[in-house]
């Protein structure tokens, strides 16, 4: 009995061995591929786009002017349909006021489109400088022995 017990004993734990090791092996090929993926995230988010003239040239040439089309009809239509709400209802008073008020709202929209290449390098350079100025280099934690207190144990 002492010797089949025995040889029970030592393949399960052989057997305990070979699972920890593969655990630990597939851990720090995780924990690289997650570190790997992080700084090739982190290295994207601290890129300014304006660099890459190639893609910035892109959406400041044909997508910037098909969106600023898209944005100049659709404030038109918005401002028809606001004018038509505004001078139809019957309960209220179509007043110097409020066509004060709907001129405004307009004009701000227009300026927005207008002005909206402009706000957009502005917040990418924004977007650039934080994430350049948060991802200060970390001293990370390496994946080798965690297992180690484990393997103690048994």
């Amino acid at each position: 009995m002492g010797l089949i017990s025995n040889a029970i004993d030592s393949a399960f734990e052989s057997f305990g061995s070979s699972m920890m090791n593969v655990g630990e092996w597939m851990l720090s090929a995780g924990y690289n591929v997650w570190k790997g993926s992080g700084s090739i995230a982190v290295q994207y988010a601290q890129k300014d786009p304006m660099s890459v003239t190639n893609a910035w040239s892109t959406v400041t040439g044909s997508i910037y002017s098909i969106m600023l089309s898209v944005a100049a009809a659709l404030a038109v239509l918005f401002f028809v349909l606001g004018w038509l709400n505004e001078s139809i209802d019957i309960r209220t008073n179509f007043t110097m006021e409020s066509m004060f008020r709907f001129f405004v709202r307009y004009v701000i929209t227009a300026s927005l489109i207008v002005n909206s290449l402009t706000l957009a390098s502005g917040i990418t350079r924004c977007a650039t400088a934080l994430a350049t100025s948060i991802t200060a280099e970390v001293e990370a934690n390496e994946a080798d022995g965690l297992f180690d207190e484990i393997l103690k144990v048994g």
